[in-house]
């Protein structure tokens, strides 16, 4: 087998390096920072950095940053578009500085911390392995997965199963829950990754059977791998379902609409209630319209006007 390597100060540059000179082949990053880091990385596309996926990189590549370079001359946008950590991750990047810390051995990301897509992990081995052996791999690798997720707080709604096959064929399954569910314990999360593990087995040997390929059946494993993605901050959830709704709103707090009654004027033999038509109504004219009416009711209507008008009822 072909085999190419890195070597440098840190995790991230030595992963870079290690990408330059596939299949078969090395590159050192020199340790003096000026001459040999910066050198080597800012002439390189972004998505070289690792935990720069493709979402990211189009937002970059928007603004115009395409190069790791460019992440630090135009640092003052990228602290404007981005989150305190995933800026603070590109610009270390930027600069050649591994930021995570952690073990890298099998970890991926799709994206940077604060907008990641997904957590995944690898394990590659010999092939011809048992099957039971293959199996009880695969739980290990699925629990890690979890682990990781109860750790970063996050929650999963979608599992995908990854096997590099002694053909260096590589297959891959997956699985996702209803909007709004998520695999909530380590069990359910182990059980459906060793589900799909054997539909993408049954599968496979089918595919070979039909294509009448010699040892169909076989089915020898070299690589395994396990990836959660559509991921959810549980932190966030849990502030989402404690959120007053606006429909919760109403009916804990009822909105009183205002009543409106029409007043009475107040007169010796009988209460003349004033209907709301709309428009102004004028008493004069209505008293001369009517034939029976003498120029005495007509005073006798404006005197009316001029009393005090009494409500039935105080508008709430």
């Amino acid at each position: 087998l072909t085999c190419s390597a890195g070597l440098a100060s840190n995790f991230m540059l030595a992963k870079i390096a290690s990408d330059i000179n596939k299949p078969n082949g090395q590159l050192a990053v020199g340790p003096n920072h000026d001459e040999d880091v910066l050198s080597f990385i800012h002439d390189l596309n972004i998505r070289k950095i690792p935990g720069i996926g493709r979402v990211t990189g189009k937002m970059l590549n928007a603004f115009g940053v395409t190069k790791v370079g460019h992440l630090y001359q135009k640092r003052a946008i990228i602290q404007f578009l981005f989150e305190n950590a995933t800026s603070s991750f590109l610009l270390r990047a930027a600069l050649g500085c591994d930021s995570s810390g952690g073990d890298h051995d099998t970890n991926e990301s799709d994206d940077t911390s604060s907008g990641r897509k997904g957590i995944s992990k690898e394990r590659t081995f010999k092939s011809g392995k048992p099957w039971t052996e293959v199996v009880c791999k695969l739980e290990d690798i699925a629990s890690l997965v979890y682990q990781e997720m109860v750790n970063k707080s996050l929650l999963a709604r979608t599992i995908s199963i990854k096997v590099k096959l002694h053909t260096f064929d590589v297959v891959s399954h997956s699985k996702s829950l209803s909007k709004g569910l998520f695999f909530q314990d380590v069990k359910t999360f182990v059980a459906v990754a060793l589900e799909l593990f054997h539909e993408l087995k049954k599968q496979y040997v089918l595919d070979q059977k039909k294509k009448k390929i010699r040892n169909a059946s076989l089915f020898s494993v070299r690589l395994l791998g396990v990836r959660c993605s559509n991921l959810q901050d549980q932190r966030e959830r849990n502030q989402d379902s404690n959120q007053t709704t606006l429909q919760k709103f109403l009916i804990a707090s009822p909105i009183k609409t205002a009543s409106w009654q029409s007043p009475k004027i107040k007169n010796d033999t009988e209460d003349i209630v004033i209907h709301d038509t709309g428009q102004p109504t004028n008493y004069l004219e209505t008293a001369n319209a009517s034939s029976t009416t003498t120029q005495s009711d007509c005073l006798q209507n404006n005197n009316i006007l001029s009393e005090t008008i009494v409500p039935q009822s105080s508008a709430t």
